[in-house]
């Protein structure tokens, strides 16, 4: 009997040591059920088609939203191709459209900083950090990738650091698809890691938008 006991409890010790992942395909429609758009208007246009997710912002505000408001540490990667507009990106450790951050990719400002991080506190925008990461083409896919812990932020371009910061803002918050106004995108293969990251896949219909109310109620 007391081996039984050593067992469940190293048993249930491994499940709350484990990192889940939240893997997006976008080649089921079911998989809309769990994202939610917010900002100005309709949020923007949103739409699984040839098994990628399409996005279309009217401005900065437009954002397609999953997760939850106390996720905490956790790595996120996707892919992202524009096809219009000037930018594409990710808010991430979000809580509201006025507190978050944000990781833009520019696709007109090469041969300068064109990968940038912001943040914004009670509406109010400001750097993080910026950093030149070279020429970025429409058409083009490219994958990102971002690694919050504590207070460190790291952003990757195609499987390079390219930005190492440090910002104590947002503790935590769910994630977003983004863009600007006229912006045009295309999104595949989100994988999101960390504690407190359910399992994937998603079973039931609609499971992260109906747990995570919050997300409904801005």
């Amino acid at each position: 009997m007391k081996y039984v006991r050593i067992f469940f409890c190293l048993f249930f010790t491994f499940l709350t040591m484990q990192v889940f992942a939240l893997d997006y395909d976008f080649d089921d429609q079911a998989q809309m059920d769990d994202w939610v758009a917010q900002g100005a208007g309709n949020g923007g246009d949103w739409a699984i088609e040839d098994d990628e997710l399409a996005g279309a912002t009217a401005g900065y505000q437009d954002l397609f939203l999953t997760g939850s408001e106390i996720w905490t540490d956790y790595t996120v990667a996707f892919r992202v191709k524009l096809t219009g507009g000037r930018v594409s990106g990710m808010a991430f450790r979000y809580i509201d459209t006025n507190n978050n951050y944000r990781l833009n990719l520019y696709e007109d400002l090469d041969g300068t900083n064109n990968l940038y991080l912001y943040l914004r506190v009670a509406g109010a925008f400001s750097e993080v950090m910026k950093v030149a990461v070279g020429q970025i083409d429409k058409e083009e896919w490219y994958t990102l990738k971002i690694e919050v812990a504590g207070n460190s932020i790291k952003a990757y371009l195609d499987g390079e650091l390219q930005i190492d910061a440090e910002n104590n803002a947002h503790p935590e918050g769910g994630i977003a698809f983004e863009g600007e106004t006229g912006s045009i995108m295309r999104f595949d293969d989100l994988v999101v890691e960390g504690d407190g990251i359910p399992a994937s896949p998603v079973d039931a219909k609609g499971k992260l938008a109906t747990q995570w109310a919050w997300i409904k109620s801005e």
